[in-house]
């Protein structure tokens, strides 16, 4: 049934969207929105606004937008609009992809055809974010404030703004919108409600254009370094795996530990922004929910409900998906410690099951928030524009397919391209360790120099060209457990997400957290290099008597090549400071036995090629890939189910 709701909704919701009830246009085009002057500029007509010519939206919150049209004429109108989303910290003017700002925001576009929209997001800039856009327009302003993404404010300005441009006739109703880190976050929500908006109760509409109710909807979205689940993106329980399909609320039971150098840098950035004072909006009251979200202290009603919040109304993930998304090439980094990889894995295993035939590519590598490399231009913008060709001005040239991975360069640049139709597609083997030792992770040790060095926004390894790639000296971590794998006989691409499986028993109050980290080890050197990270709270089960009890959880997804002669090592913790907000309550987690399995890019091997053939006992071989365990609760994701 699924399949042909999904057939039926691709055939009528195509990039050619009737267009015959859209006005038509005017003979020049002077101003839009009846207030924002036009003119020629760098072979375009630009529509630069200003505090005084703002466009209230939906509610009557003034927003600060610019718009750009190809050449001097409008002949061609109504034009394919792209609308361009700024980040966190950003305005109408930028960074966008690759950091652009100014002009190219819109001639990459206008050049090619495009009609191109900007706008300052509602509580930054002069979008009632400074005070001087207050005082301007002080009643407007009153409930302006910052309201991050959510589907029924920040989402509806999008959408509203669109509808007016295509109520003057300048613009198709099938919307493209690209957008990174906050702008990606929100094209993806953008993306998933397709053709609905979202109402200030909760509900769902369709989406037309405020004047002449003509059928609107996105055609085509790019978003890349975004999130899709909010909550679990900032605070993870661990329990989203790459092969498996949770419950709703999967990222809420238990609550997860809070990223708290991300989350208070991001706080000190939204410093400048316009903030709902304590209280006053239940639906988005951020100083409040801040301070209350746990990381080894019970959960409080108030981070229960800022979890709800942020998981109904502000992530793509938790939409109801009774239609398929909109054509969607979505990007995000290996390494990029805030929004992984694990956040496109889950809407695409989503959107999969309810509509195999759906139009979605992937595309992942060594870029992002940091720690990741802030270079992802020269492999996005290439593909960004052939996406928006195909699905807004019907183009045959070649647009990405499946999932194309880069893996990671310590030398800077992006590595080898692996390319396959489906994630699961990408790795082929997996190296495995088994191991019974018994270890304990304290709640209070770790080695505060490592941890602040692998710190995603401020640790960093200057000798090295990639800031990916946070290289330290081993050194003992009493209070920690470590793993370590034999050497491999080759050079061996690690691709997908780390899985461990853990029998442990806990002694705490209630929520304890692990950390995993997996580290390359040069033997010659006598180095370590991160390759990728993870959180976890154990299953609740474990926790009081310290009874034994088994999960499984997984590190964050990349890709790293693995030199000959290097070892791979698992190291948990009971701590990561300040990557992880520290435990308040004192536990310990005794570790029983880990089955360690790292996905890679290579074959196993029937006969072992000379590399292995000298010694098999001290060399990691690439053995068939396990089967998987399936969390009680959990289904198995499309391609996955070991049954067929």
């Amino acid at each position: 049934m699924l399949l042909i709701v999904a057939v039926v909704l691709v055939g009528i919701a195509g990039c050619g969207a009737d267009t015959s009830e859209i006005p038509s246009p005017p003979a020049s085009v002077d101003r839009v929105f009846d207030r924002i002057e036009c003119i020629p500029v760098d072979g375009m007509r630009y529509c630069e606004g200003s505090i005084e010519t703002r466009v209230p939206s939906f509610d009557g919150v003034p927003l600060d937008v610019n718009v750009a049209f190809p050449a001097d004429s409008i002949a061609e109108a109504p034009f394919p609009l792209v609308v361009r989303m700024h980040g966190y910290n950003g305005t109408k003017d930028g960074p966008y992809l690759g950091g652009a700002r100014g002009r190219s925001t819109y001639t990459t576009y206008t050049d090619s055809g495009f009609a191109v929209m900007t706008f300052t997001a509602r509580g930054r800039g002069a979008s009632c974010g400074t005070e001087a856009s207050r005082r301007a327009t002080p009643e407007a302003c009153t409930r302006g404030w910052d309201h991050l993404g959510d589907a029924r404010h920040s989402i509806r300005d999008v959408q509203y703004l669109s509808g007016r441009l295509v109520d003057a006739g300048l613009v198709e109703p099938a919307i493209g919108v690209q957008g990174g880190s906050y702008g990606g976050g929100r094209g993806l929500l953008l993306a998933t409600l397709r053709d609905r908006i979202q109402e200030p109760d909760g509900s769902y509409a369709p989406w037309t254009s405020p004047e002449h109710g003509i059928a609107m909807q996105i055609g085509a979205a790019v978003p890349f370094i975004a999130w899709s689940d909010l909550t679990y993106a900032l605070a993870p329980n661990g329990r989203a795996l790459d092969y498996a399909i949770g419950s709703d609320t999967l990222s809420r039971a238990p609550l997860g530990v809070l990223k708290q150098s991300i989350v208070q840098g991001l706080w000190r950035q939204g410093q400048s922004h316009y903030n709902a004072p304590p209280n006053a909006d239940s639906s988005i009251d951020l100083s409040t929910w801040f301070e209350a979200f746990p990381s080894s202290a019970p959960s409080t009603e108030t981070s229960r409900h800022a979890a709800r919040e942020f998981t109904q109304h502000h992530a793509a993930i938790s939409l109801p998906m009774d239609r398929p998304p909109a054509p969607t090439l979505i990007a995000n980094g290996f390494t990029d410690d805030i929004f992984p990889v694990t956040e496109a894995l889950r809407w695409v295993q989503r959107v999969r099951e309810a509509y195999p035939e759906a139009t979605v590519a992937q595309l992942y590598g060594d870029f992002g928030h940091r720690r990741a490399n802030q270079t992802s231009a020269s492999l996005l913008a290439p593909r960004a524009m052939a996406w928006f060709q195909r699905h807004l001005q019907d183009d045959e040239g070649p647009t990405p397919t499946g999932v194309e991975a880069f893996v990671q360069s310590c030398e800077g640049g992006f590595g080898q391209r692996h390319h396959a139709e489906t994630w699961r597609e990408l790795s082929a083997g997996e190296l495995r360790l088994v191991d019974s030792t018994q270890a304990t992770v304290r709640s209070d040790a770790e080695n505060r120099r490592v941890s602040r060095l692998i710190d995603p926004p401020s640790g960093q390894s200057p000798e090295i060209p990639s800031s990916s790639c946070r290289r330290t000296a081993r050194s003992a971590a009493p209070g920690t457990a470590s793993y370590t794998f034999p050497p491999v006989g080759r050079n061996v691409t690690l691709m997908g997400s780390p899985t461990i499986q853990a029998t442990v028993s806990i002694r705490a109050e209630e929520n304890a957290l692990i950390v995993g980290r997996l580290w390359d080890i040069d033997p010659e050197e006598k180095t370590r290099t991160l390759i990728t990270q993870g959180i976890t709270r154990p299953m609740a089960a474990a926790h009081g008597s310290g009874g034994a009890t088994s999960f499984v959880f997984q590190l964050y997804p990349n890709a790293y090549s693995l030199a000959k002669g290097h070892r791979a090592e698992l190291q948990l913790l009971g701590r990561s400071t300040p990557y992880v907000r520290p435990p308040t309550d004192l536990f310990q987690v005794r570790i029983e036995r880990v089955d360690i399995r790292l996905p890679t890019a290579e074959r196993p091997s029937d006969a072992p090629d000379r590399a292995y053939a000298a010694d098999t006992g001290r060399v990691a071989r690439i053995s068939p890939q396990a089967p998987r365990i399936l969390p009680e609760g959990m289904r198995w994701a499309p391609g996955y189910d070991p049954t067929g």
